[in-house]
């Protein structure tokens, strides 16, 4: 939850700072939503999501 939340707050501050659009934010956000229900489900190991989040 918290690597979640950290990726969150990044791509909310590329937002607001016009680095990314909103569609753009729309689209990672709900890609991060994704990586993390897959983590809880227990597809991803957590080195995994936090590899996958870092990447966006």
């Amino acid at each position: 939850q918290v690597e979640y939340e950290n990726t969150y707050n990044r791509l909310k501050k590329r937002k607001a700072r016009g680095k990314i659009s909103t569609d753009e934010w729309n689209a990672l956000v709900a890609r991060a939503q994704e990586i993390r229900e897959q983590a809880q489900r227990g597809c991803l190991s957590d080195f995994e999501m936090k590899e996958r989040l870092a990447k966006l």
